[in-house]
């Protein structure tokens, strides 16, 4: 067993090579300065002033900017009164420093990084007119028969 241990009560602390006290020493010292990362969703429709609710959850009116905590898949619903309401899947890729193992190097740098994801919806006016609505009802369907979480 190279290294020598040191007993600190009842728990014994194991102490590497140099080199590793080293790395470990400069890791425990940024720390501090260590940055970090936001993720965000930027929302916006046409026309702007839409209610906007991520995951069953209310989180803000067109134009908004949404906080999240993982990436994937969201269940979006956007609705303005006197327009269709858009209810879609849509997803937040992530980004390649972002990955599993990157990511561990951008917690620690000591810098902020970014990840901002938009999603733009063109809401379609609802109609009186009976054929409008036999038509809006046949794209409902042509919608509804597509594969979930499709961009």
């Amino acid at each position: 067993m190279g290294g020598k241990q040191r007993h600190a009560g009842s728990v014994a602390v194991r102490l590497a090579s140099p080199a590793m006290r080293q790395l470990t020493a400069i890791v425990l010292a940024c720390l501090p300065f260590a940055g970090c990362v936001e993720r965000t969703v930027s929302i916006t429709s046409d026309p702007p002033g839409a209610r906007v609710w991520m995951n069953d959850r209310e989180v803000g009116t067109t134009p908004c900017i949404v906080g999240i905590n993982d990436y994937g898949s969201y269940d979006v619903r956007i609705v303005k009164e006197g327009y269709a309401a858009d209810w879609n899947g849509r997803s937040v890729d992530t980004p390649l420093w972002d990955a599993p193992g990157p990511d561990l190097v951008g917690e620690i740098l000591p810098v902020d990084l970014r990840s901002r994801s938009e999603w733009h919806v063109t809401l379609i006016p609802l109609s009186k007119d009976e054929a409008a609505l036999i038509e809006r009802a046949r794209a409902a369907k042509v919608e509804a028969s597509k594969p979930p979480f499709t961009k």
